[in-house]
């Protein structure tokens, strides 16, 4: 199969998933909910992401990174090993929170739950990863097999069922839109598990090795521990906002803070598949990192000036009236293409050299809050947006300097220099003409 229709289908998935839980929300924001009632419920996606996204996205790039060097048998060990990981760490985060569920939850009840509902989405909170933590398994053992109609098949089916049954549970339970969508999310996450363990027969071995698993664990730990830091940030950013304003705030803070709906992911999937290819073969995997990003800088930069010119026009389609001023929030994430389509970490991950990705980390967690806190006090929640917008700069620039010197690798070997400059002057330009004319 193809490279190129492989990768086109995991995006594909990817898009798919972030579209649905877009779609969610837009189903809340037009259902005649409170502003405090889809806050309480951004707030448990986003207590669900803050428990799991570093060690889920350490075990799948490493996993992506060790792919590559295996031959056929240990292929399918290292499938069945991310599993096991995934399924285990899944076990313990959900016992943790099946015991917390009994305990005061201060950043769920403050959006107005009782103690009963505290408790009780809790505790789906904890099943809903229990079985999708696994799961994530799926797209990528599809997608390294080269299973592309399988995927994109699977992208359709899973956001249709969770879209639907979000649809009737928002007919059937007008009260509590929280409990209704973790239940629906739950559901869902259930029937994808057992999807993955039908491909973990398939395309995986029942057989536990410690060797290959200590060799995954050694590229995954210095990610695992960089996605905690530098993922952080945005959680400390919505902390803050839930720590200096309201909750009507909060809510217009996360539907604001969405980077690009679909940009995004694209890119991420670029850089999490193009490891696959340098690490088997570096030169030939430098080739395919410049002309695949210069190709998505072509179409990115300019859906992302055509949406920062339109944001407020579409935040008020979209969305309502009451989420006018998230597009101002919005504005500023879209500032974050810039450092996105630069990929030094999918060549330091690929080949082996993660430490510096952990050390970067460190400096963007520290600008992060840092600035996001000052700027913060300054100018608002859209200055605690500018925050990241200031640490993933850095962040890229510092990897940028590791990849040359540890690697020999200059800037130019990977990322098309000048229409990279060119197509970021323009964006910075139309930002700034928008916020001061």
């Amino acid at each position: 199969m193809n490279s190129t229709h492989r990768l086109s289908a995991l995006q594909l998935f990817q898009i798919a998933r972030y579209g649905t839980m877009v779609l969610i929300g837009i189903i809340l924001a037009k259902s005649g909910y409170t502003l405090a009632q889809i806050g309480a419920y951004e707030n448990l996606i986003f207590t669900s992401g803050m428990l799991t996204f570093f060690w889920v996205g350490a075990m799948i790039q490493s996993l992506l990174a060790c792919y590559g060097k295996c031959d056929e048998s240990q292929k399918r060990i290292t499938i069945y090993n991310t599993f096991v990981v995934l399924a285990a760490c899944s076990v313990v985060v959900a016992a943790a929170l099946w015991i917390y569920a009994q305990l005061p939850l201060p950043f769920i009840s403050a959006r107005g739950l009782t103690q009963a509902g505290n408790r009780t989405v809790c505790m789906l909170a904890g099943a809903y990863i229990l079985f999708n933590v696994p799961a994530y398994i799926i797209e990528y053992v599809l997608f390294l097999h080269g299973r592309s109609k399988e995927l994109i098949g699977y992208a359709l089916l899973s956001s249709t069922v969770t879209l639907a049954l979000s649809l009737a549970m928002v007919k059937i339970d007008a009260y509590q839109p929280l409990m209704a969508m973790a239940a629906v999310l739950s559901a869902v996450a259930v029937i994808k598990f057992f999807y993955a363990l039908t491909l973990l027969n398939r395309y995986g071995a029942f057989h536990f090795q410690k060797k290959l698993f200590w060799e995954q664990f050694l590229t995954a730990w210095p990610i695992l521990l960089s996605l905690l830091v530098s993922g952080s940030a945005e959680y400390i950013d919505g902390w803050l906002v839930g720590e200096f304003f309201s909750s009507d705030v909060y809510a217009v803070y996360r539907y604001g803070a969405k980077e690009l709906p679909v940009l995004l992911l694209i890119a991420n999937t670029f850089s999490a598949a193009v490891i696959t290819e340098i690490s088997a073969n570096t030169e030939k995997g430098l080739t395919k990192l410049y002309t695949g990003s210069q190709k998505l800088m072509h179409w990115m930069f300019p859906v992302t000036i055509a949406l920062l010119l339109c944001s407020e026009w579409l935040y008020r389609v979209v969305f309502s009236d009451s989420f006018m001023a998230a597009h101002r929030v919005f504005d500023v994430y879209l500032l974050l293409i810039i450092p996105r389509l630069v990929f030094p970490q999918s060549i330091l991950t690929a080949s082996g050299n993660t430490r510096p990705i952990l050390l970067s980390s460190l400096l963007e967690i520290t600008l992060n809050v840092t600035v996001s806190y000052f700027l913060g006090k300054q100018f608002g929640y859209v200055g605690i947006a500018w925050g990241t917008v200031v640490a993933f700069c850095a962040d890229k620039l510092f990897l940028t300097y590791m990849c040359y010197r540890r690697l020999g690798i200059p800037v130019t070997r990977y990322v098309p220099l000048r229409t990279f400059l060119l197509y970021s002057a323009l964006l910075v330009t139309v930002y700034l003409w928008k916020v001061l004319v």
